[in-house]
């Protein structure tokens, strides 16, 4: 394989997001020189380059390094998505930061490099590069959870979290060698590749070739599926979820909740399109019951929930069982994948917002997590009060917002495919059930007195945080109140793929 112009043209986001990581750590290393408050603007100006070279990528439709990467709408439509809640995270961070004590070059150099695994994971065309997207985004999020080392609920959280992620990983490595095995022993064999050569043989549409009684890919696509779902917090392998949101700094919190998503769930609806749409049966079906138990359990468990991040953590099961629904259901529906890069899309922006709250608030003595902490909030903050109340709302699923409009368009398409109707039902009676935990949150900033002593200071240097909430809630009404163009976008980058 020769490397060429072209190779590094499509790899250009993944790099400068890491070249990006490497200055802003440099930039930390050098005495008096670069004050630690550019490192936020070191970062978020990365971001926006990468976002701008991704822009710049649309319509390309081309792969790069012997088809390991394939960049085309669905890779650019999630990597914006995950740009976007790296961007959000970066603002957030910078008003938090000095709080809590960690503003570190490193620090904006992890989400960057988690960033750039994000990015890379959407554009993965062959089972090598899945692998090592998923590990650069993983394990720079593992040190980002525990980066306030001097909290103990953040290094217990972190190592939960790395444990939980490692045996994840074996799952998925044990699949993509079963996955390596099916294609070598009957595409390869019975001449169905066109180039039966060790790179193709990693290829996901190579995967397509195999026949669906292999027992091998029926194992490996079983493997695969457990990977993928521990990554995104999907039932049963949740369980490290809520304490992972709870001890990670609220920025972090939210990074990790729209970027590893967005990672995922690109791969996720490239392999249903790509390497199993012979399998399309077997794979609604798994993901169907793991989509009905998520949205389940995740609503379900956040009503008893007073710490805001654990219901945040909650909160985000049960919407990635709106997201594996759609993925189901697009097995059946091209208009369901679409519906999905909308929603995450959607979830990136509101779900950032949401944790913009604890980064506001935050100050020295800690973060502030219990809803009771909340209470009095719109009679002395009242614009942070109105914007976490539109979040709120979003993702409840209240109109006119992007919530209400991306599990709309989820919802429709399994309605009107017939086969999952079920699904749907169950998807509508979980988001009424969550509506009652997020109005908790309303009702304590609204209706309740503030606790003795509470004045809601808003702090030094809180223009990062409140300038990531006012852009999320910007978002969040233009993608319910104008979501035609972003719809037509997702239209796009579906439809390049099929």
């Amino acid at each position: 394989m020769t490397l060429g112009g072209t190779d590094i043209e499509l790899f250009s986001p993944v790099l400068i997001l890491l070249g990006s990581a490497a200055l802003a750590v440099t930039a930390d290393l050098l005495p008096r020189k670069v004050e630690r408050g550019a490192l936020p603007f070191i970062s978020l100006g990365g971001v926006v380059a990468a976002a701008i070279a991704l822009v710049s990528l649309w319509g390309r439709n081309a792969e790069a390094f012997g088809g390991s990467i394939r960049v085309d709408g669905l890779a650019i439509s999630m990597g914006l998505a995950a740009c976007a809640a790296t961007a959000l995270g970066v603002l957030m961070s910078a008003s938090y930061v000095r709080s809590a004590g960690v503003d570190f070059g490193e620090y904006y150099g992890l989400m960057l490099t988690s960033a750039s695994g994000a990015v890379m994971l959407a554009q993965a065309n062959d089972l090598m590069t899945v692998f090592l997207g998923i590990e650069v985004m993983s394990i720079a999020v593992y040190c980002l959870t525990g980066i306030t080392r001097d909290r103990e609920k953040s290094a217990e959280a972190a190592m939960k979290y790395f444990i939980m992620g490692a045996f994840s990983t074996g799952f998925l490595l044990f699949g993509i060698a079963l996955l390596y095995g099916a294609v070598l022993t009957t595409g390869g064999a019975d001449g169905i590749l066109t180039s039966p050569s060790q790179l193709s043989l990693l290829r996901l549409d190579a995967l397509a070739a195999v026949p669906a009684t292999s027992p091998l890919l029926a194992a490996g696509l079983a493997l695969f599926l457990i990977g993928a779902c521990f990554k995104v917090g999907a039932v049963p392998f949740h369980a490290w979820t809520p304490d992972a949101y709870e001890g990670a700094p609220a920025p972090v919190a939210g990074f990790m909740a729209g970027a590893v998503k967005a990672g995922v769930f690109a791969l996720v609806l490239r392999a249903a399109m790509v390497a199993f749409p012979h399998l399309a049966v077997e794979w609604s079906g798994a993901l169907a019951l793991v989509a009905a138990a998520t949205m389940i359990l995740g609503n379900v468990c956040a009503l008893a929930q007073t710490n805001y991040k654990r219901l945040l953590a909650y909160s985000s099961i049960g919407h990635t069982g709106v997201i594996l629904t759609g993925a189901v259901v697009s097995s059946e529906s091209a208009g369901a994948a679409s519906a999905v890069v909308y929603y995450a899309v959607s979830y990136v922006v509101m779900t950032a917002g949401a944790f913009g709250l604890v980064s506001l608030l935050a100050r020295e003595s800690g973060e502030l997590e219990e809803l009771h902490q909340f209470s009095g909030l719109a009679s002395r903050r009242p614009a942070a009060a109105a914007a976490i109340t539109l979040f709120m709302a979003s993702l409840a699923g209240i109109p006119p917002t992007a919530g209400f409009m991306g599990k709309f368009l989820v919802f429709r398409e399994a309605v009107s495919g017939g086969t999952f109707l079920w699904l749907a039902i169950t998807g509508i009676a979980a988001s009424i059930v969550s509506a009652y935990y997020y109005l908790k949150i309303v009702v304590a900033m609204y209706m309740r007195e503030p606790e003795k002593g509470e004045e809601f200071a808003p702090g030094p240097d809180r223009w990062g945080a409140a300038l990531g909430i006012a852009a999320a809630a910007i978002a969040t009404l233009a993608l319910g109140i104008l979501p035609a163009k972003i719809l037509a976008w997702c239209d796009a980058a579906i439809a390049a793929i099929r």
